[in-house]
């Protein structure tokens, strides 16, 4: 029987690897009998605390952490911490990809929300048709996913998929930790620091009722339930600042869903006070980590950087902004596209039913009134036409856009016969657009047609100019025919 040399200093089982060689050197020869029964007394136990975590997940963690160790040298309470913050490290691009997908999912479902509100269709006595029935739901889902696609936001799984990768690693890597300190892995008894020189040592053995470190024993769990708090506190804090809370009855969900992660604390600071400090090193880091990862990335600036924007679209509707934001745009552009499929399907009013409800969710979009007007043109209904396009110009605020509404507020008046506000439309276009054809030809048109011919041929000039083939109607002009 080889006597078992439970004492002798070992760093991990990786080390003795080469021990087998290692005895029939000219070194190790002269170590003798006792020098070998030493070498594989110490390889004997590095195994044997090894076989004892078996080889699934925890065992698998135990191992990468002691290859870490053997790897970079460090004691094994730096080591431990090193491990936590490295793994944190790799899973925080699933971090951001959460946030970015809460923060966008958030926003737009609010948008979603209001603009089906504002398409539903009345139902008897004056009531609007929520999500309450089926089909309601179900076009509020595909109008949500239809505006997230435009918009290019991340899918809403990733908000579950980030717990569901993050929480198991952590339980895991802690477990892996407690088992190598219950199996007293080599180098754990004596590879603390401080007041926790023995890392397989708990604040409270419960069960004897004492304090293996005395009062000290207490302060890496309480660190751990305070950072706990701190980053519950943050993480709510920097929720409302991003406007991810609505409403009254929102906040209150928010509130009771904070108090009851709080009184987890208790249980929290209990359990750490019973695990062996190895493990709470571990805890310790990781929560110190996610702490200044909220901070980071609760900056306005970082937050930019990786496209974490806060959206504040859903405020200037409602404090009645007249200034459009990009944000609008963006959220509008899904039914911009759902309206131009019902136009190419041929079902104009259905078209038009979907470019109304923008319109009633924001009426200070010009884009919105501007494609409003296109489509009553193309359906000849005239007055309704003009008054769209002479919104969207009031609205409008690039120069080449403000041209168009004047261009099609033009013709739409022309056709209604009023050819004098006709006129002044198209030539305010023509100011702003002097390089369509089609405005100097509605202005020719609109000369020929009051029996201005010198006028009208100084348009038509200035079309052929942008157009050769428009000099067959000026000579023909010209010519007086």
């Amino acid at each position: 029987m080889i006597p078992i040399a439970t004492s002798l200093p070992m760093v991990g089982w990786h080390a003795y690897g080469s021990l087998g060689t290692a005895a029939s050197s000219p070194a190790s020869v002269g170590v003798g009998n006792e020098g070998r029964h030493l070498e594989l007394d110490a390889l004997f136990v590095a195994q044997s605390s090894e076989a004892s975590l078996g080889g699934g997940p925890v065992g698998m963690a135990a191992a990468a952490l002691d290859q870490l160790h053997g790897a970079i040298g460090m004691p094994w309470w730096a080591t431990i911490p090193v491990a936590a913050i490295s793994m944190r490290t790799l899973l925080l691009p699933l971090t951001v990809k959460q946030i970015q997908s809460t923060a966008s999912t958030v926003h737009l479902f609010k948008q979603a929300l209001q603009l089906r509100r504002a398409k539903a269709p009345k139902m008897a006595g004056g009531k609007k048709q929520g999500l309450q029935s089926k089909e309601g739901a179900w076009e509020f889902v595909e109008l949500f996913h239809r505006m997230r696609k435009k918009t290019g936001a991340p899918h809403p799984a990733w908000i579950l998929a980030s717990p569901l990768i993050q929480i198991p690693i952590f339980v895991t890597s802690v477990m892996a930790v407690r088992s190598m300190a219950n199996s007293e892995w080599p180098g754990f008894p004596e590879g603390g620091v401080l007041w926790f020189a023995d890392l397989t040592q708990p604040a409270m053995d419960f069960w004897a009722a004492s304090a293996p470190l005395g009062v000290l024993g207490g302060v890496v769990p309480i660190a751990i339930t305070l950072s706990y708090l701190a980053n519950i506190d943050l993480s709510f804090r920097s929720g409302r600042a991003a406007g991810n809370v609505a409403g009254p009855f929102g906040s209150s969900l928010v509130d009771m869903l904070k108090l009851f992660l709080e009184w987890l604390s208790i249980p929290i600071l209990v359990i750490s006070m019973q695990l062996p400090h190895a493990s709470l090193l571990y805890w310790l880091s990781s929560s110190l980590f996610s702490l200044a990862q909220n901070l980071v990335l609760g900056h306005p600036q970082v937050r930019a950087q990786l496209g974490m924007h806060r959206h504040r679209a859903e405020g200037n509707v409602a404090q009645g902004s007249t200034a459009p934001t990009t944000d609008m745009h963006c959220q509008a552009l899904p039914l911009f596209a759902e309206a131009a499929e019902w136009r190419a399907k041929g079902d104009m009013e259905k078209a038009l039913e979907v470019l109304e409800s923008v319109k009633k969710f924001s009426d200070e979009h010009p884009r919105a009134h501007f494609a409003h007007a296109e489509l009553l043109r193309e359906m000849k209904r005239w007055k309704d036409a003009a008054l769209s396009y002479e919104r969207s110009v009031q609205l409008e605020t690039e120069s080449q856009q403000r041209g168009r509404c004047w261009f099609g507020a033009g013709i739409s008046l022309y056709m209604l016969g009023e050819l004098e506000k006709g006129e002044a439309a198209l030539l305010r276009a023509s100011k702003l657009s002097s390089r369509d054809v089609r405005v100097w030809m509605a202005l020719a048109s609109i000369f020929s047609k009051t029996g201005r011919k010198e006028e009208a041929t100084r348009a038509l000039s200035e079309a052929a100019k942008l157009d050769p083939s428009v000099r067959q109607y000026l000579q023909k002009t010209q010519d007086g025919q």
